[in-house]
């Protein structure tokens, strides 16, 4: 399975934008994640008449992320442990 798409619908403050100890502020992410399917995927095996539904299988689902509001200019936590973020 993979995702193709994101489409964000709003961006806002978690808990009125309060300022949690050692962690710093929080945003919300509201979106919808778009997936593709390969029903002939062994890992896809176990699901119930996959294989009558085409290739690929497509759906999307709501979404919510938690993230870190960092400051401008300074990197994410993910960033500061050697990884980036992945990008959509």
């Amino acid at each position: 399975m993979s995702a193709v798409r994101l489409d964000v619908h709003a961006r806002e403050p978690f808990a009125d934008g309060h300022r949690f100890d050692g962690a710093g502020a929080y945003e919300v992410i509201t979106a919808t994640a778009h997936y593709t399917v390969d029903p002939a995927a062994p890992a896809h095996r176990p699901v119930t008449d996959l294989e009558l539904a085409g290739n690929p299988v497509r759906f999307s689902g709501d979404v919510e992320i938690l993230r870190p509001r960092g400051r401008r200019g300074s990197p994410g936590p993910a960033r500061r442990r050697g990884r980036r973020s992945r990008r959509w």
